[in-house]
Formats: structure tokens, C-alpha cells, sequence
């Protein structure tokens, strides 16, 4: 982190994000970092067990609190437990809506993939729209791209 801050040059949405990471000088937390890397990786069983069954007390910042639903939605997502996927992603929404961090807008952007891959056309519609009226600082390029994209699938939807 001390590299990144030092040498650091925020050219892609990546970069701007470790940057930022590194000036907030906060100690990333284990677990979810443990998590997000075997997620990457396709791992899920052990992603899902890097966050379950810790106490809240070992997500003490708020932006783990709400990286531990987001994750946890985008776990159930990618193993076919759509219902729970919902959930957590409503529940990321709900608590991040007025936070800068990219967790809430991308919920409701997966949310939106989730509706139109049902084929319920106004259910997407309605969290695409969602995902854009968010703010949030980051991945803000990427994630309004994938929404501005998804609008635009479902429009020629039958």
C-alpha cells in the first residue's frame, strides 16, 4: 500500500481504486480480502467460508459491512441460489445507497442482469435505472457502461 500511495499512477478505474485504498490508510480486512480472491478465482465454497460465521465485530468498518452482503450476494448469484442473491443484493442497496462505495450500484446492477436473464423485462429496467441514479465514486465508468448496455438489451426484448 505504502508503493501505491508512493509510485502509485490512477490511469484505469483499478488503479483509481487501489490509490484510494491506500490513501484512506485503513487495514484491509483479512477475510474479505481471503474472499475476494478466491472468488476471482471461481472458488465460492471458500469464499462463502472466509465471511460466514465471523462475528460483526470483525467487520467493524462500514464499508466491510457492506462489502460482507455484497459479497455474499454476488456468492449465491454465482452458485444458482438466486432468491438469496436478491436479498443480499436488496439489503446492500438498502444500507449503501448513500455511501461512495461501488457496492450498492453494482447490487443493483446485478440485480438487474439477474431480471433480464428471467426475461422480466421491467424488473431490469426498473435496477438498471437504479444502478445509474446511485453516486458513487467508484468504478463509476464500468458499472454505468454495463447498465447503459443492459437498458439497451432489454429494449428489444419481446
Amino acid at each position: 500500500m505504502v508503493q501505491v500511495w508512493k509510485n502509485g499512477k490512477a490511469m484505469v478505474e483499478e488503479d483509481q481504486i487501489a490509490l484510494f485504498e491506500s490513501e484512506s490508510r485503513t487495514v484491509i480486512n483479512i477475510y474479505l480480502l481471503k474472499s475476494r480472491l478466491f472468488f476471482d478465482g471461481g472458488y465460492y465454497d471458500h469464499s462463502l467460508s472466509e465471511i460466514t460465521g465471523k462475528k460483526i465485530e470483525n467487520f467493524s468498518y462500514y464499508s466491510d459491512q457492506l462489502e460482507v452482503t455484497y459479497r455474499l450476494g454476488r456468492i449465491m448469484q454465482m452458485t444458482g441460489k438466486k432468491d438469496k442473491a436478491i436479498n443480499y443484493f436488496e439489503m446492500t442497496i438498502k444500507n449503501g445507497l448513500s455511501s461512495r462505495y461501488y457496492f450498492a450500484a453494482n447490487s443493483a446492477l446485478m440485480l438487474g442482469l439477474i431480471y433480464e436473464e428471467e426475461k422480466q423485462k421491467n424488473k431490469a429496467e426498473l435496477y438498471f435505472k437504479k444502478c445509474l441514479s446511485i453516486k458513487h465514486e467508484q468504478y463509476k465508468n464500468s458499472i454505468d457502461q454495463k447498465a447503459l448496455a443492459g437498458l439497451d438489451r432489454i429494449k428489444s426484448m419481446n
